[in-house]
């Protein structure tokens, strides 16, 4: 986000708007400030509103081992880390796109 707001023209305000109002973005968020400031304290309210837990897991298939996170949220929904990741972009890429100049 923070590059997004030094780099476009875009308003802070949109950009928070956007984060807060889309799920995927907003857990994202929190992951990123839990581990930059090692939790989420009463002073920084998750954006998701979610109080959810990351934990590792393995995969094994033949001979191939593979290791992910797991995000297990309140409602006992799961997702993937990877998958997050992947929609994260998907979101990132329709807003950006919907600001490109009109020229381009």
């Amino acid at each position: 986000m923070d590059y997004i707001i030094k780099e476009t023209d875009i308003p802070r305000r949109e950009i928070e708007a956007f984060i807060n109002q889309t799920p995927s973005l907003s857990i994202c968020a929190d992951i990123a400030n839990g581990t930059k400031h090692f939790g989420i304290d009463d002073k920084r309210n998750p954006r998701s509103g979610e109080d959810f837990r990351m934990r590792e897991y393995v995969t094994v298939s033949g001979e191939k081992v593979g290791l992910g996170l797991l995000i297990t949220l309140e409602n006992g929904n799961q997702m993937k880390v990877i998958d997050l990741a992947k929609e994260c972009i998907e979101q990132w890429v329709a807003f950006l796109s919907s600001h490109l100049p009109k020229s381009l």
